[in-house]
């Protein structure tokens, strides 16, 4: 929840909600630096904490009574079209199931529907981190979409090394 706060705080407040900051700012040296005592919140880091953030917004309604007034987020976006709720895990399953290392993994994803694939395998399987990587590496996402017998490659996938 740390890393999703520190995310939280660095593009609500400190980008003020835009993507990035502007050009010559050195916001995440920065805040790197006067962050320095946290452990591992160095620049690179803290661009892993925001994507988490951007990528993993719906984590807000697992966030504990005593940050909701803190976390005042922006309600004037509009929403279009989002899939239905069965296609992705809830809040609360990814945050039980998934530790902040395969999130870490996940977010270096950025194509939405291969993250979502890994996190319903992953969560499925009990994946740990390193077979979540080996997935990845692996290719997992692509070979099931091009496999015939999707049920063989998934008990294949299952197996360790």
């Amino acid at each position: 929840m740390r890393n999703w706060l520190i995310g939280f705080y660095i593009h609500e407040y400190e980008l003020k909600g835009s993507d990035r900051a502007g050009y010559g700012e050195k916001l995440l040296e920065n805040l790197a630096q006067n962050l320095k005592d946290l452990s591992n919140c160095n620049k690179r880091q803290l661009y892993r904490y925001l994507r988490f953030y951007t990528f993993y917004p719906q984590i807000v309604g697992t966030v504990s009574a005593q940050f909701e007034n803190l976390l005042l987020i922006n309600t004037t976006t509009q929403k279009v079209g989002t899939p239905p709720p069965q296609l992705f895990p809830s809040a609360e399953k990814l945050v039980s199931c998934l530790s902040y290392s395969h999130f870490d993994l996940l977010v270096s994803i950025d194509d939405e529907t291969k993250r979502t694939f890994y996190e319903a395998e992953c969560i499925k399987s009990h994946w740990s981190i390193r077979e979540l990587k080996r997935q990845i590496n692996s290719l997992y996402y692509g070979r099931s979409g091009l496999s015939i017998d999707k049920k063989k490659l998934s008990v294949m996938a299952k197996q360790t090394i």
